[in-house]
């Protein structure tokens, strides 16, 4: 008798543990607000966004590291829903946005956290390993420069909108660098120094400039980060040769 309990609990456990691992897949697309326990006991809230998804067929997978301000829960999914789900819209992809768990997004906290996820959502998703890209804006910008240095394995691609260069990739990862002429908080100059220097090192970088959109003007940079994406497909079937 107590060893047919034991099996019936075992079987319970089981099945939860099972249904759980899987919950991920069998979501519809849509955009949800998510949680995961981290390896140092916090939990690290993110929006996803999910495109119609084939498990035969894999996706690309963008990350999304949004601005400045006070992280109050689901900051990312304002910053995902003004920009980066509008911009990327004609690409299939899933887009992970976490709310920044640190000071900022160059912090030993918030890259341990964003490491976690992406690992989290690669390996439960028919994601295309060779198709990650991280892109951000403003605070999330200098956060994209200094992701594609410090991983210039992880990611296919760099998208900073915005964003002050802290940071000096070895120019193995393309960049799509994307500031305004007038933007009144960090100035066009040292975008345009970091994109020479990269050029200097070999670096695949594209840059563009757009006009009069100010630096808190989010949204209207929806149409110059939308043309990434045909950028993107370029950069890849590339590869693919």
């Amino acid at each position: 008798m107590l060893s047919k309990l034991v099996l019936l609990l075992a079987t319970i456990f089981l099945t939860i543990h099972l249904s759980n691992s899987k919950e991920e897949k069998h979501l519809q697309s849509g955009i949800y607000e998510k949680e995961l326990k981290l390896k140092n006991g916090s939990t690290l809230r993110y929006t996803l966004s999910l495109p119609n998804l084939n498990t035969n067929e894999k996706v690309p997978l963008i990350l999304a590291l949004h601005y400045g301000g006070t992280v109050t829960p689901y900051y990312s999914r304002e910053f995902a829903e003004k920009l980066v789900i509008p911009a990327f819209k004609s690409l299939p992809a899933i887009i992970v946005a976490p709310d920044c768990p640190g000071e900022d997004w160059r912090d030993i906290k918030s890259e341990t956290a964003v490491l976690e996820l992406l690992d989290k959502i690669t390996n439960e998703f028919p994601i295309e390993k060779s198709h990650i890209v991280v892109t951000g804006y403003s605070r999330g910008g200098i956060g994209t420069w200094f992701m594609a240095t410090k991983h210039p394995k992880l990611f296919s691609a760099a998208i900073p909108v915005s964003a002050r260069p802290a940071d000096e990739p070895d120019g193995t990862i393309p960049f799509y660098v994307i500031h305004s002429r007038q933007d009144e908080l960090f100035s066009l100059e040292l975008t345009e120094k970091s994109v020479k220097k990269l050029m200097d090192k070999g670096g695949k970088v594209d840059l563009q400039i757009v006009e009069n959109i100010g630096h808190y003007e989010t949204e209207r940079f929806i149409e110059s980060l939308s043309k990434s994406v045909d950028w993107l497909k370029k950069l890849w079937a590339k590869e693919n040769k």
